[in-house]
């Protein structure tokens, strides 16, 4: 099994509900809001697959929100920081799928 864990701005609620809408078909997705909980102001997102490539499917999902929502930028943050992506160049989604496998985690199913 593989765990991918990253955060969004609350106000990303168009964002989080594609991610979820997209992905809660083919993967476990949770989303926890944690506004307010020890001054934040973020949602955090995981999802649980048993693919390696999870890293590829998130940053997919998230290149097809932001050709859907031209002009629109998303910052995601992990335990590298907060990076923003506006999802027009090839690069910058390579980037981001990157960015994402940072916090990717393969973990042992039978625990």
């Amino acid at each position: 099994m593989y765990i991918a864990k990253f955060s969004v701005d609350t106000n990303e609620i168009e964002l989080i509900d594609h991610i979820k809408t997209q992905m809660s078909q083919d993967y476990k997705v949770n989303i926890i809001s944690s506004k307010g909980l020890l001054g934040t102001d973020a949602v955090d997102i995981t999802v649980i697959c048993e693919v390696a490539g999870i890293a590829s499917a998130i940053a997919l999902v998230i290149e097809k929100f932001l050709k859907r929502n031209k002009g629109k930028n998303v910052t995601i943050e992990n335990s590298k920081g907060k990076r923003s992506y506006s999802g027009y160049s090839v690069e910058e989604i390579k980037e981001l799928e990157s960015f994402i496998l940072e916090d990717v985690k393969e973990v042992n199913s039978d625990n």
